[in-house]
């Protein structure tokens, strides 16, 4: 297997070295928040194992749900989506006008 050199893959000039900088640096910076934020909810906050999950769980629902919906609305063609998407806008502003009494 051939190894290629930096200046063979990325043009110099393109700004590939500070992308991949960037890259690295935004992991290690990832990885210490983690683990800072891990140990101050256990030693601060005394969260146990299972609340962290959920938490977490609860953090991450929308956006599963909203790859459900993409995946549900998949088929359809985009003026269906837009008319789904308008009922959708519709039925809630009517649910913010109508009288606290009146929420489900």
């Amino acid at each position: 297997m051939k190894l290629f050199s930096y200046s063979q893959i990325c043009k110099p000039g393109s700004g590939a070295g500070s992308f991949f900088t960037s890259i690295l640096v935004w992991g290690v910076g990832i990885g210490c928040f983690g683990a800072v934020f891990n140990n101050y909810l256990v030693e601060i906050h005394n969260v146990s194992g299972m609340q962290r999950g959920l938490l977490e769980f609860l953090r991450e629902t929308p956006g599963v749900m909203l790859v459900v919906i993409l995946a549900a609305l998949h088929g359809f063609s985009d003026w269906k989506i837009l008319r789904i998407g308008t009922l959708c806008s519709i039925v809630a502003a009517a649910l913010l006008i109508m009288p606290g009494l009146y929420y489900i």
